[in-house]
């Protein structure tokens, strides 16, 4: 986390690859602006040691595939200096929610058994006035927190913790 007014968190995806957001809380709105996917190197982190030398080659090749055709997008929309309001347009999964398009959010425990999307200290569900649902997943507690904050501002009786 670099910002106080922003936070990092995973969009998890069942059939899709994940994606990185860097979530801005600015004029009274959350922007959600992609800052890397599940097969980004530099994002996720490294590849696991038991992934062996076809692990190594194909996690490399996906990074590669996946991430040159909005590579560039991806690293302007980690400067927490450029205005979130134009960035929504450099990528077609950044977008913007007002506190009136939250039906609900709730923080939950993080998810012990069996991560498929990888480690995490708490998990965010979204759910959306027109029926959607979106969950994100934390990897460090300040993200976890700052998160917390920001939407409790925002949104008010509409946000359940359930974290320890």
């Amino acid at each position: 986390m670099t910002n106080p007014s922003s936070f990092t968190a995973l969009a998890v995806f069942t059939i899709e690859p994940d994606r990185y957001y860097r979530v801005e809380v600015r004029n009274g709105c959350l922007y959600f602006l992609r800052v890397g996917g599940q097969f980004d190197l530099d994002r996720a982190g490294s590849v696991p040691t038991n992934a062996g030398v076809l692990g190594v080659m194909l996690m490399a090749g996906a990074s590669t595939a996946l991430g040159h055709k909005h590579q560039e997008a991806q690293l302007i929309a980690r400067d927490p200096r450029k205005d979130p309001e134009e960035l929504l347009t450099i990528h077609p999964h950044n977008f913007k929610l007002l506190p009136a398009d939250i039906k609900r959010a709730r923080f939950l425990p993080q998810k012990k058994w069996f991560p498929s999307h990888g480690r995490n200290v708490g998990r965010l569900v979204i759910e959306r006035q027109d029926g959607k649902s979106q969950e994100y997943w934390f990897q460090e507690s300040a993200d976890l927190n700052s998160a917390i904050q920001h939407l409790s501002a925002l949104v008010g009786d509409r946000v359940e913790n359930e974290v320890p």
